[in-house]
């Protein structure tokens, strides 16, 4: 048999989103915008960065907000269960320049994300992705080298990588998101996600 490993997205799935946080924590509206509304990351992040400069927001801000989340109500429970018995990791589409504080928040999991540039000013110039961003390639590069991969994800950025997996759930998906990949079972708590694992 393949040893088992699972792979999650972060933010919706495993904890509170940043980008609405930081909308609601400057008032800017445009910043709720996510992977939920634009399907193309590249284009969401070109858009992020513009307004970031034009409002002068510096990282360290945006470090602040990410302190102020937390993981969702039993999300940190079901992952330290799930690593104590299987490899996971988290293919998330954040930060390392300002997630840290939420990522020490669910127990310092391995997290495989993206990084930024920032001027001298401290304001995020640019944004570099992780493998051009492609999360299939990653849960690909997982089963080459012998294991078994289980996705979890919540929105469209995620449905690339959850096709390329030997399963699929979605946790905290929107009804929309959801009906439209019927193929992934979807689910809205923990115990029943914990229950289809040891089922599976």
């Amino acid at each position: 048999m393949k040893p088992k490993l699972f792979a999650f997205d972060m933010e919706s799935t495993l904890t509170e989103e940043f980008w609405p946080a930081l909308a609601e924590k400057t008032g800017l509206a445009d910043f709720r915008l996510t992977t939920k509304d634009v399907k193309d990351y590249s284009e969401l992040m070109r858009f992020r960065i513009t307004k970031l400069r034009e409002e002068r927001i510096p990282l360290s801000y945006m470090r602040d907000v990410m302190g102020t989340l937390n993981p969702l109500p039993g999300a940190r429970e079901f992952l330290d269960w799930l690593r104590r018995r299987h490899p996971t990791v988290l293919i998330s589409d954040t930060f390392y320049e300002y997630a840290m504080p939420l990522i020490e928040k669910l127990g310092n999991p391995l997290v495989l994300a993206h990084s930024l540039s920032v001027g001298a000013d401290g304001i995020v110039t640019n944004f570099h992705l992780r493998n051009n961003g492609n999360k299939p390639e990653v849960v690909k590069a997982f089963k080459a080298v012998g294991f078994d991969v289980t996705v979890v994800g919540d929105s469209y950025n995620d449905t690339k990588m959850m096709a390329e997996a030997d399963r699929a759930y979605f946790m905290h998906a929107p009804e929309s998101i959801a009906k439209e990949f019927p193929q992934f079972p979807a689910f809205q708590s923990y115990k029943e996600l914990q229950q289809q694992i040891l089922a599976a």
